[in-house]
């Protein structure tokens, strides 16, 4: 039995495939939801209703990086929308946010290996982006091979 206060949001969510119940296609209104059944309905809910305000080109603010020389207060990063899918962002910072080499020695080296690389997951990720902004990063893979020399001559080879 659902309240009458949240009937109409339930009638909403079961119609949106946001809840599904549980085994034999039973809904339990009353009974409590495990964390992993909460982080599925809001996954369910954020791909069905992806936010329709991002527009190529437009501009968001995610995350916090010391910009202006100022150490006492990080700065909100700005990212431009190169592409938007159903379920995520394609974005490149506004500005210039830091100013490393692609990797430490002159050797040749893949993206994999780099030390640039290994900067932005670990230092660049955990300074810039609280717990809860991480969690909204999704992984991807990249298998380019790209070398030290290539990079600082602005050629990349196959």
């Amino acid at each position: 039995n659902v309240q009458n206060w949240a009937e109409t949001a339930m009638k909403w969510a079961v119609t949106q495939g946001i809840i599904s119940g549980k085994g034999g296609n039973r809904l339990d209104p009353a009974g409590t939801a495990t964390r992993a059944e909460c982080a599925m309905m809001i996954m369910k809910l954020m791909l069905k209703n992806p936010p329709e305000k991002y527009k190529v080109g437009d501009y968001i603010k995610f995350g916090k990086y010391e910009q202006n020389n100022n150490t006492l207060e990080k700065e909100d990063i700005e990212w431009q929308i190169l592409e938007v899918s159903e379920d995520r962002l394609v974005v490149v910072s506004r500005y210039a946010l830091d100013c490393k080499k692609y990797h430490e020695v002159e050797e040749y080296i893949t993206w994999e290996g780099c030390t640039l690389r290994s900067w932005l997951n670990n230092e660049f990720l955990n300074e810039a982006f609280t717990d809860e902004e991480k969690a909204r990063i999704p992984l991807v893979s990249d298998h380019v091979e790209v070398t030290a020399k290539s990079i600082t001559t602005g050629i990349i080879r196959d």
